[in-house]
């Protein structure tokens, strides 16, 4: 992820826009589907886990908390625009993310 930030950084982007996968949609089941077909067993289970609603939950707060992290590290994190609908997060992870500081657009 800081290779892809440092990228971002170097090619001047005015913003960086990230937003956890909509696991409500068809396009984790064709992933995980075309990566078990492909031999990526493990990922394949992975990708398919986060459409359970604790999985999503927990792989959402990972997410957005490693995009800070490394953000902040490179000085990016004032470009850095996380699109997050709260609702669907359970309640240790949405305060967990509450108390991170800029970033996360809270929709």
């Amino acid at each position: 992820m800081s290779e892809l930030l440092g990228l971002c950084s170097g090619l001047g982007a005015e913003a960086i826009w990230a937003e956890p996968v909509n696991a409500r949609g068809s396009g984790l089941i064709w992933t995980a589907r075309d990566l078990a077909e492909a031999g990526h067993a493990c990922e394949a289970a992975a990708a398919d886990s986060i459409r359970r609603q604790a999985q999503w939950s927990t792989y959402a707060r990972e997410l957005i908390v490693t995009l800070v992290t490394v953000a902040g590290e490179p000085k990016l994190l004032d470009r850095l625009r996380v699109l997050l609908y709260p609702n669907p997060l359970d309640r240790s992870d949405r305060e967990a993310l509450q108390a991170l500081e800029g970033g996360v657009i809270r929709l």
